[in-house]
C-alpha cells in the first residue's frame, strides 16, 4: 500500500500493542516518522524495537496515560519541543474524557 505519507511525523496513543501497535507499524512501514504513546516503558521499548527490526524506521516513545488530562497534555509538549511540524495523531487507546 502507498499511502503517499513519508517523512511526515505521526503520534501514535495506546502503541504497545494491539491497534495502536498495528497502527504505528503500518505508518513506520510507510515512511513516517512515528511516536509510540502507552503507560508502560518496557512495552514500548519493546514494541519499538519490533517496529524498527521489521521496518527500519525507529520509532521514538513517550510514556504517558493519555487517560489522565496530565497524561494527554505531557506527550503534545514533549514531542513538539522535538518535531515542530506534526502531520497527525492517532488516538487508539483509552481516553478517560
Amino acid at each position: 500500500m502507498d499511502l503517499r505519507i513519508p517523512d511526515r511525523t505521526a503520534i501514535v496513543c495506546g502503541a504497545s500493542r494491539g491497534p495502536g501497535m498495528a497502527c504505528a507499524w503500518a505508518l513506520a512501514n510507510e515512511g513516517v516518522h512515528v511516536t509510540l504513546v502507552a503507560r508502560r516503558a518496557e512495552a514500548l521499548q519493546i514494541a519499538a524495537e519490533r517496529i524498527a527490526e521489521a521496518t527500519g524506521k525507529q520509532p521514538g516513545f513517550v510514556v504517558a496515560d493519555v487517560g489522565t488530562a496530565q497524561g494527554r497534555c505531557g506527550p503534545g509538549v514533549e514531542y513538539r519541543a522535538r518535531h515542530p511540524a506534526l502531520s497527525r495523531i492517532f488516538l487508539t487507546g483509552r481516553l478517560g474524557l
